[in-house]
């Protein structure tokens, strides 16, 4: 432990001095190698680029746009693959394990200083094995060699930088280093390795197991669910917020979708509380501030001040999801007209900036654009002489300026095409189609209440991503669990939204996969058993995506009579328990599957059927619909026998009248007169007065199959009147 502790000292105080007679190798040749340019990869490469090359390495075949940005580096960069840790162990060598992502402006800086450098892929293609890994195609790769980084520096971000060992036990690790620094750890590690292996060795396995232990998941006892957790969290929430500049904390600001909204819905299940006020405060904060991009919309990834004027220069497709879904929930509940606009406008954003041309989304708009971290963003004085009064600047880099304000106001609508007209090209697009993050986008555009975009884009992903059997991430690699589990729980709101038994067909196929391949003695892993090198990491622990361990919950709980999924659903529930700790605040996800909250739609009939509540088209009408699976009925609002339960619908809401459909006739052997049900598909009208914008209905109803009926069912159901704003 003390030689990687020290270790970044020694940056400091050794400088190279090495010789540059291989710098000027054949261009058929790495640097140092032996390894030459080999014709597939030349192929490729004209594919991709019609740039012409000194250096070309096999990250040219990747699927990722992240590996292929590196290809014409001098590096004899590898992938992540078994065969290359053999390779590694067979020859002795330490590996270099360099992670990133495509939109990262610091891994920019360092290709740029290190990786394109002959001098550096000299230092590393003799005596290293050079891996590249993109933490949007391997994310479990990427969260466990975070937790090795921060547990060295006590913080950790992008590019990570990690020396190993053969056998993969890291040795050294740390962010970005300028080339003098990387070139001064590539000589004092293989110096020590060839003079002293031992030292490194018994450094490395003392610290994977450090490691091992802070990483590994452990099920724990079945935990009874505690109304307390709920309450613990929602009080370290509150007092963790800026009330001076909103956000939570008191450094760099994220927009925080998944605790906005577990704090909304608590406010769902008691609007009685001064949550309301909280919130709207917490989401203007997050609407009018620098995390939202005035001129060309959609929201950055973070900003670097507390004070939320300076963002870091990246766009991710799940936080325009989750930013999406949170303001047009909140538009409803907290009747924000205001939030329903500010959602539209992430849409049109993702829509024109992200949309691929097979039809999905990209993962990332990059930070850099002309070669300087977020120069698409910033504006010179001379070009702001027409500047609203509702638009804050602030000065950057250059003499800049960074516009922000409020989205909302008159005019910056009208100022908005003229700053837009001002850039003639768009930033670099990150085309890695992640299947995770476009089933966050699926989930959002339903709750925006975008039903046919959403569909269509579903059966994009699905025929693009199920491939045998099986779903996959991006390109080829495999899909992990929170790509099953995200699109499944899409799956599921699509089938409750539309009734399409072809959506509820395919998350069953996802939540077949998920029980046979990720789920083993009531646990889950997020890598399939069939796929190697197991890293394990926590599926518990909201992060900038919501629990994965979650979401597999809320897909099970919808399989109400299978015993297998009962089961899975049961035990795992009763063990997240033991993740909470002390800490319930980073267990967002989990708590919310302990409890039920409002909803406008529910399935019903131990998943027979579904039910849910939306707005008509005429002011004041509302419609409850009733799907109901083949073979199965509910009795109707009007029965024949005293006996039965009839479908009977209550509100505390200002109802006019409710218009029963008739049913039809049912001879059952168990009843001397017929039935009287509802079968299918039945739609009952409600009216209300044209000004009620929101109404709660108790249902009661009792759900039957020829062979039996089910125990009575009493749902809560909300709906909201969208065009009332």
């Amino acid at each position: 432990m003390k030689l990687l502790n020290r270790a970044p000292l020694v940056l400091l105080v050794l400088i190279l001095s090495l010789s540059t007679t291989t710098a000027n190798a054949a261009p058929s040749m790495l640097p140092g190698s032996e390894q030459g340019i080999e014709p597939a990869w030349e192929l490729a490469w004209k594919k991709i680029s019609n740039q012409k090359t000194r250096y070309l390495n096999r990250l040219v075949l990747s699927d990722s746009t992240y590996l292929r940005q590196h290809a014409d580096n001098p590096i004899d960069w590898h992938a992540w693959l078994e065969a290359v840790f053999n390779r590694a162990e067979k020859e002795n060598k330490l590996i270099f394990l360099s992670i990133g992502y495509a939109s990262c402006h610091w891994c920019h800086v360092m290709e740029k200083e290190s990786f394109a450098d002959p001098e550096v892929a000299t230092a590393l293609n003799p005596d290293y094995i050079s891996i590249k890994v993109d933490r949007e195609q391997l994310p479990d790769i990427d969260a466990y060699y975070t937790l090795v980084v921060e547990t060295i520096k006590g913080e950790s971000g992008w590019p990570m930088t990690i020396v190993l060992t053969p056998d993969r036990k890291p040795i050294f690790a740390a962010n970005y280093l300028d080339k003098a620094q990387l070139l001064t750890v590539l000589k004092r590690l293989n110096t020590l390795w060839q003079d002293t292996p031992e030292s490194l060795l018994e450094n490395a396995r003392l610290f994977s197991a450090e490691i091992e232990q802070r990483s590994r998941q452990h099920p724990g006892a079945n935990i009874k669910p505690e109304i307390s957790w709920k309450i613990q969290a929602k009080n370290r929430l509150l007092a963790s917020i800026d009330t001076t500049y909103g956000g939570f904390g008191m450094s760099n600001k994220f927009p925080d979708e998944l605790k906005l909204q577990f704090l909304l819905n608590l406010y769902k299940s008691d609007p009685a509380t001064n949550l309301r006020i909280i919130l709207i405060q917490q989401l203007d904060s997050v609407m009018n501030s620098g995390l939202s991009d005035i001129v060309f919309g959609g929201i950055f990834r973070y900003t670097t001040d507390r004070e939320m004027t300076r963002p870091h220069f990246e766009k991710m497709l799940y936080n325009q999801a989750l930013t999406l879904a949170l303001f047009a929930d909140a538009a409803d509940w907290l009747q924000q007209p205001a939030y329903r606009h500010y959602a539209e406008s992430i849409i049109r954003f993702t829509d024109q900036y992200l949309r691929l041309p097979e039809g999905g989304f990209a993962a990332a708009i990059d930070a850099d654009f002309d070669g300087r971290e977020g120069a698409y963003y910033l504006w010179p004085e001379n070009s702001l002489d027409d500047l609203p009064v509702a638009i804050s600047k602030v000065p950057l880099a250059d003499g800049k300026f960074y516009l922000y304000g409020s989205p909302q106001d008159a005019g910056i609508a009208s100022w908005r095409p003229h700053m837009q007209q001002l850039r003639k090209t768009a930033p670099r697009r990150i085309d890695n189609q992640v299947t995770a993050w476009n089933a966050l986008w699926i989930s959002a555009l339903l709750k925006a209440g975008k039903t046919t975009e959403a569909s269509k884009l579903a059966n994009i992903i699905w025929a693009q991503a199920w491939v045998n059997g099986q779903l996959k991430r991006m390109g080829s690699q495999p899909g992990f669990l929170d790509d099953y589990a995200y699109l499944s729980n899409a799956l599921w709101q699509l089938y409750l939204q539309t009734g399409t038994g072809t959506w509820k067909s395919r998350a069953r196929l996802l939540d077949q996969v998920i029980l046979g391949s990720f789920y083993q003695g009531g646990r889950l892993s997020y890598r399939s058993r069939n796929m190697p090198g197991q890293y394990d990491i926590n599926i518990s622990r909201d992060t900038e995506l919501p629990a994965t361990l979650a979401a597999v919950l809320q897909s099970f709980k919808n399989h109400q009579t299978e015993a297998t999924f009962i089961e899975a659903h049961k035990n795992l529930l009763a063990s997240s328990g033991a993740a909470f700790g002390g800490r319930p605040e980073y267990y967002l996800g989990l708590i919310q599957q302990q409890f039920i909250y409002p909803a406008p739609e529910k399935i019903i009939a131990k998943g027979h059927g579904i039910i849910s509540l939306q707005a008509g088209t005429e002011p004041g009408e509302w419609l409850l619909d009733l799907g109901l699976d083949e073979d199965w009925h509910i009795n109707a609002a009007e029965v024949f026998d005293k006996n039965l339960i009839p479908l009977y619908i209550e509100s505390d809401d200002d109802i006019l009248s409710i218009n029963y459909p008739p049913g039809h006739s049912m001879v059952a052997e168990f009843s001397s007169s017929p039935l009287n049900i509802y079968s299918n598909n039945v739609s009952i009208s409600i009216k209300t007065p044209a000004t009620v914008r929101q109404v709660q209905l108790q249902v009661q109803l009792q759900a039957c199959s020829s062979r039996l009926c089910l125990l009575p069912e009493k749902l809560l159901l909300t709906a909201f009147n969208k065009t009332a704003d």
